[in-house]
């Protein structure tokens, strides 16, 4: 829910912005203003594009999960030896498992 807010926010800040901003470049009729207001929008999309070529991650063709461990994965629990905290016989204990 706070990622589509965020979201809206940014989409409505930018919607009427870049409307009230280049409405009144290019309704000068002046070549300078109407480059200028191709100019301020490209330098944004120019930067996103180089963060993403030093940032992004090759995600071609890959699943999610090939590419980052999901949040709720448990580790397997280790084979605790004879003398270890995994109790008789070897058993392993789950994680978050209450004892009792």
């Amino acid at each position: 829910m706070s990622i589509a807010f965020f979201c809206a926010l940014g989409t409505a800040a930018g919607g009427i912005s870049g409307l009230l901003l280049f409405a009144d470049l290019t309704e000068t009729g002046k070549v300078g203003d109407t480059v200028l207001a191709f100019r301020i929008g490209a330098t944004p999309m120019c930067l996103a594009g180089l963060a993403a070529a030093f940032l992004a991650v090759r995600a071609e063709r890959r699943s999610l999960e090939d590419i980052a461990r999901p949040l709720t994965a448990v580790a397997k629990p280790s084979r605790v030896g004879a003398a270890g905290a995994a109790g008789p016989a070897g058993a392993t204990r789950a994680t978050g498992a209450t004892g009792g």
